[in-house]
C-alpha cells in the first residue's frame, strides 16, 4: 500500500507471512477448488508432506507443510506460507479462505512476519545511509551490525565508489531484526531495468518513485507467536488490516530503529547525540512487546530463550545417551513451563503438554539402537 506523510510517499507492505494451523485430521485429504492446481511434493527434513497451490495462471498462492516426522511436534500441525505476489496484492484474507476450502483446519499461531517500507532515496538520504555504514551515525541499542558494499555511483556523473547496499542489525537469534538495503540493486543488480518481481516496481511507479534509487527498511519478526500488540496476541486477522500494519511498523520504527549522529555526546546515563531520520511516518501510541512473565520486571523473551537452550540440550548426545542427565534437563524444562505464559507458548508450539512431549522424547533416550530424525533446532 502507498502511504503519504509530510509530502513524502512510502510503499508499506508485508513481504513474508508464515503461520501455522491445527488440522482436523492427522492425514488430511486435500480438496482442489475449481480453477486451481495443487501439486503434492516431497516434504523436507521436518515434514513428510508438502503441497503448492497455484491459480489458473500458474501463480503460486500457498505452500503447505504437514505430517512432522518427529513425535516432538503435533501430528496435526501444518505450516502455511503465502506467496510473495499475493502479499503485495493485499490478498492475505483471500488466501486464507482458499486454504480453508482446501483443508479443514483452525488457525494456531503466527510464525514469521516481515513488514517493509520502500522509499525514494535521494542523495541527502543516501549520505545518511553512508554515515550509518561508516559509524558516523548509529542505531540506538544495537551492538551488532553487518554492512555489505559494492561499487556504486548515485548519479550518472559520479565516479563509482565502494558504497553500502545492505545494512542489518542484531544477532541471527534476534527475534526482530531491522534491515536497510538498496531494493533497486536487489531486483536489478545489473542495472538493465530487467526487474525481478515487477509487481513491486509497479507500485513504486504509482508512488512516483525514481525506480533507480529505491531503498527498503524491513523488520523481520521471527517470533511473532510470542509478541503482544497492545496486550493482544498477534493474529492473522490483524495482518490483513492495513491500519494495523502501518501502526505496527511505525511502532517498531520509533522503538527499534531510532537513529542518532555519532556526536560523542552519549554518556552512561544520558544520550545527547542528535537524532537522525531516514524515514518519518509520524508516531504511534501502540506497543509491540514480548509477553511478560508473572514477574512483570522480566520479559518473557528471556525465559523463552532459556527454554530454547534447554530443549536444544535435550537433543545433544549427552542427554540422549545418559538418562540421569536427561532427567536433570527435563526437570528444568518443566520448571520453566510452570510459568503460565511459557506453558501456553510451549503447547501452541508443540501441540502437546510439556510432560507429554518429554515422555515421547524419553522413548528415544538411552543406549542401544535407535531410529532418529533430523535435528529440529531451527523449528524450535
Amino acid at each position: 500500500m502507498i502511504v503519504e506523510y509530510l509530502d513524502e510517499s512510502y510503499c508499506l507492505n508485508v513481504d513474508w507471512l508464515q503461520y501455522s494451523v491445527h488440522l482436523a485430521d492427522e492425514e488430511p485429504e486435500l480438496f482442489c477448488p475449481d480453477g486451481f492446481r495443487i501439486d503434492i511434493l516431497p516434504g523436507n527434513n521436518i515434514f513428510r508432506h508438502r503441497a503448492c497451490v497455484y491459480d489458473a495462471d500458474g501463480q503460486k498462492i500457498l505452500t503447505l507443510l504437514w505430517g512432522p516426522y518427529s513425535r516432538k511436534l503435533s501430528k496435526y500441525l501444518m505450516t502455511v506460507q503465502v506467496a510473495n505476489y499475493w502479499l503485495y496484492r493485499d490478498a492475505i484474507a483471500w488466501a486464507d479462505r482458499l486454504l480453508h476450502e482446501i483443508v479443514d483446519c483452525q488457525f494456531n499461531s503466527m510464525g514469521r512476519l516481515d513488514l517493509c517500507c520502500d522509499f525514494y532515496c535521494d542523495k541527502t538520504t543516501f549520505n545518511k545511509i553512508r554515515k550509518l555504514s561508516s559509524g558516523a551515525a548509529y542505531v540506538e541499542r544495537k551492538s551488532v551490525d553487518n554492512v555489505y558494499r559494492h561499487r556504486y555511483a548515485w548519479g550518472l556523473d559520479e565516479v563509482p565508489v565502494l558504497s553500502p547496499h545492505c545494512l542489518h542489525w542484531g544477532n541471527p537469534q534476534t527475534e526482530i531484526r531491522p534491515k536497510l538495503y538498496n531494493k533497486t540493486y536487489e531486483l536489478d543488480p545489473f542495472g538493465k531495468s530487467q526487474f525481478d518481481k515487477p509487481y513491486i516496481v509497479t507500485e513504486w511507479r504509482e508512488a512516483g518513485f525514481d525506480v533507480r534509487h529505491v531503498w527498503r527498511l524491513e523488520f523481520s519478526i521471527s517470533g511473532a507467536s510470542t509478541l503482544l500488540w497492545n496486550g493482544q496476541k498477534i493474529t492473522l486477522q490483524m495482518c490483513t488490516n492495513s491500519g494495523w500494519r502501518l501502526d505496527t511498523f511505525v511502532s517498531m520504527l520509533q522503538s527499534r530503529f531510532r537513529l542518532r549522529y555519532n556526536d560523542g555526546r552519549k554518556t552512561k546515563g544520558r544520550n545527547d547525540d542528535r537524532i537522525m531520520y531516514i524515514i518519518n511516518l509520524g508516531r504511534s501510541d501502540t506497543k509491540l512487546e514480548w509477553r511478560l512473565t508473572g514477574d512483570k520486571s522480566k520479559p518473557k523473551a528471556e525465559m523463552i530463550r532459556l527454554l530454547h537452550n534447554q530443549l536444544q540440550l535435550l537433543e545433544s548426545p549427552v542427554c540422549t545417551v545418559n538418562p540421569d542427565v536427561y532427567k536433570c534437563i527435563s526437570r528444568t524444562v518443566l520448571q520453566l513451563c510452570e510459568n503460565k505464559d511459557v506453558r501456553v507458548y510451549f503447547e501452541s508450539r508443540f501441540g502437546t503438554t510439556p510432560s507429554g512431549w518429554l515422555h515421547m522424547l524419553n522413548q528415544n533416550s538411552g543406549l542401544g539402537v535407535h531410529y532418529v530424525v533430523p535435528e529440529l533446532r531451527m523449528e524450535i
